[in-house]
């Protein structure tokens, strides 16, 4: 039996690679090198860090890596009108839009979108009727992981004082992580 796998970077390919073990790789007829080619190195679970840029998806388990994981938010303005909704990414082109629509005399309907962004695909999240609600809505998903960057930005320096507090910092931070993705994962509430 044969498999034809293609994977669509050079992170899946050594994420397969980690689940599965060795991987071997056979060029398509047209395709192939000539026979005293070497077949280039593979990264592999014992390349250095160094050598490829880490993702936060790296420290996920692996029924979580290839799943829906928001990297950032963003909020965008959204005109509906003839029961077509438009998203803007920009805000002059929604006004530009928003004016037409007014000219036009004919109903229209704007409101705000909260969108999670993963691996350049945004998914709405949900609606608001101004910036403003979307923006709240944003900071307040944001809150938790936002103090916990800022409890391990707090401590910069090298000296052995500060290299506890820092230790205290990390461990109080990962405990309010924990706690939200816990409360947020389970009907377990603290």
């Amino acid at each position: 039996m044969s498999h034809i796998i293609v994977w669509n970077s050079v992170d899946e390919l050594i994420a397969d690679h980690r689940q599965r073990g060795p991987i071997t790789a056979d060029y398509l007829l047209e395709d192939e090198p000539g026979h005293d080619q070497a077949f280039p190195p593979m990264l592999d679970a014992v390349t250095p860090p160094q050598a490829r840029r880490l993702s936060f998806r790296d420290r996920l388990s692996p029924t979580m890596r290839d799943t829906l994981a928001f990297e950032h938010y963003e909020v965008r303005p959204c005109l509906e009108r003839d029961h077509q909704v438009r998203s803007f990414q920009d805000d002059d082109a929604f006004d530009v839009e928003r004016a037409i629509a007014q000219k036009e005399g004919r109903a229209f309907r704007v409101f705000w979108s909260l969108y999670g962004v993963d691996r350049n695909t945004a998914t709405a999240i949900g609606d608001f009727v101004s910036k403003a609600a979307a923006h709240e809505t944003m900071n307040a998903i944001l809150a938790i992981p936002a103090a916990a960057r800022n409890a391990l930005q707090d401590q910069q320096t090298d000296t052995a004082a500060n290299h506890n507090r820092f230790a205290q910092n990390a461990r109080v931070a990962a405990d309010w992580l924990d706690d939200m993705i816990n409360q947020s994962s389970n009907l377990q509430r603290i």
